[in-house]
C-alpha cells in the first residue's frame, strides 16, 4: 500500500517556456519526501497497480515520463502525440 501521496503543479516561467514538478508527500504527517523537476507542464499522473512506479503526462512536452517510486528517478520516457493529459491502466495479462 502506498504511503505517500503526489502533487502535480506547472509554473509559467518569464521566458515563456513551461516548466513543472513534481512532488510526493507522506501521507499520514504531509511532510514532503522528495520533489523532481520533470519539466513539460505536467498534468496527469497513474501510479501502477504494484506501487513501483509511476507515469507522469507532460502536456507541452508530448511525452509520458516512467519514475521508479523506489528511488524517485526518470527511468523512461515514452514519446506520444499532441499534449497528453490523461492515462489509464489495463492489464494485458
Amino acid at each position: 500500500m502506498l504511503n505517500y501521496i503526489t502533487f502535480l503543479y506547472g509554473e509559467q516561467r518569464m521566458a515563456g517556456r513551461k516548466s513543472g514538478s513534481l512532488q510526493f508527500f507522506d501521507a499520514s504527517t504531509l511532510e514532503e519526501i522528495f520533489k523532481i523537476v520533470v519539466g513539460g507542464f505536467p498534468i496527469g499522473l497513474l501510479i501502477d497497480p504494484s506501487g513501483q512506479k509511476a507515469y507522469v503526462a507532460l502536456s507541452s512536452d508530448s511525452k509520458v515520463l516512467e519514475i521508479d517510486l523506489q528511488n524517485f528517478k526518470i527511468t523512461g520516457e515514452i514519446q506520444t502525440g499532441h499534449e497528453p493529459d490523461g492515462m489509464g491502466y489495463s492489464d494485458l495479462n
